[in-house]
């Protein structure tokens, strides 16, 4: 709690307010802040005062991919998704999954709902932070709708210490109003600073932060306090999961929330509430948007919106991006794909496949455009 009231209090001296809007403060009425004393801090000689809105964020603070493998603990201590959301909303997801005639007689992972907690053993996995999730980049402030996302993946443990993901995601996407947002973007940098590890220049990675400070990582601790408290409103749910172990059957569908209930919403494009990934390689219908000289354009946010693309085609894009064209280019971050490609093909695009990483392009290109748009001066 005290953590919390320090960096609402270290807000509020920025001049952030609920109610504020995308607009640049005059530099000279940026108020010099200090960090607080339950962080590690300089030689009080050395300290430079700091005004938050002079800290550049990089890759690695929009977009955080929290790094089991290097800290197992995580998988019993990170939140669940039941932590956050009623379990009716997985039976809804499994409603879904079986209302389709495609998938009615797999063996769908949502099979035993409600008898195994454990077997729902989704543990948050990413956190996304977008400025303007409903336009192409460069965005325009004044249309802006500020979004946070997170991605659910279902934990398997194979034995007292060994711990696997699923091919399994659940997406909870939040909105937060233009005042909010830019609060969040001001106690994303007080974290930053008081975490002490330059991030700046670095490719996007699982958090460099969260891998040096650990599980009790006080920047974790402060990262979750932020976004429990401010993923209130939540607006939809996306998910898709591998249905047959054996032959490979990915449904994909969205969720829409109204009042306590959940409803099935056409996904953009494609026209229709279920999309499925069929084998390794081919699509059943309805027909992506994306062909092979679409895919480096799909992953260029400059391009495609997520309002313009739909599921199938934006998971599918890694795997054509090198035969594809108006690949994405941005000098001001490194957009080196580290993860993106490995010995089995995945649908993953900022989270696991079973022990791999998973960080494609189109995730890498998006957080450098955010970036670039919060470190604009906005904000």
């Amino acid at each position: 709690m005290r953590n919390l009231l320090l960096l609402a209090v270290l807000i509020l001296a920025a001049g952030c307010t609920e109610d504020s809007q995308y607009e640049k403060a005059p530099e000279a009425d940026s108020p010099e802040v200090s960090l607080g004393n339950d962080f590690p801090q300089q030689d009080s000689k050395e300290q430079t005062p700091i005004r938050p809105s002079e800290v550049k964020l990089g890759l690695n603070d929009v977009s955080i991919l929290i790094p089991y493998f290097k800290h197992p603990a995580l998988f019993t201590s990170m939140p669940s998704f039941l932590d956050y959301f009623p379990s009716s909303y997985l039976k809804d997801m499994d409603s879904t999954l079986r209302a389709d005639n495609e998938t009615a007689d797999q063996n769908t992972t949502f099979a035993r709902i409600g008898t195994d907690r454990s077997y729902f053993d989704y543990r948050l996995v990413s956190i996304r932070f977008d400025p303007c999730a409903n336009v192409l980049y460069p965005m325009s402030t004044p249309s802006c709708e500020p979004e946070i996302r997170l991605v659910w993946q279902r934990v398997v443990k194979a034995s007292d210490t060994d711990y696997f993901f699923d091919d399994n995601v659940i997406h909870t996407i939040h909105s937060v109003t233009p005042g909010e947002f830019k609060t969040i973007v001001g106690q994303l940098r007080v974290l930053k600073v008081n975490a002490k590890v330059e991030t700046y220049n670095l490719p996007l990675l699982p958090s460099p932060v969260i891998e040096k400070e650990g599980p009790n990582s006080v920047y974790l601790k402060g990262l979750l306090a932020l976004v429990k408290s401010n993923t209130k409103n939540l607006i939809g749910i996306a998910y898709f999961a591998n249905t047959s172990k054996t032959l490979g059957n990915w449904p994909m569908f969205r969720l829409d929330r109204s009042g306590e209930s959940l409803y099935e919403t056409n996904i953009p494009v494609a026209n229709a509430k279920i999309q499925r990934m069929t084998g390794r390689s081919s699509l059943s219908n309805p027909t992506p948007l994306g062909k092979s000289a679409d895919a480096n354009a799909l992953e260029n946010p400059r391009l495609h919106s997520t309002l313009d693309t739909d599921c199938a085609s934006c998971h599918r894009a890694n795997a054509d991006a090198n035969k594809g064209l108006g690949k994405y280019e941005n000098s001001n971050f490194d957009l080196t794909a580290r993860f993106a490609t490995g010995s089995k093909v995945s649908l993953q695009m900022f989270s696991y496949f079973d022990q791999q990483i998973k960080i494609t392009p189109r995730v890498i290109n998006t957080s450098a455009e955010i970036c670039d748009f919060i470190n604009s001066g906005k904000f």
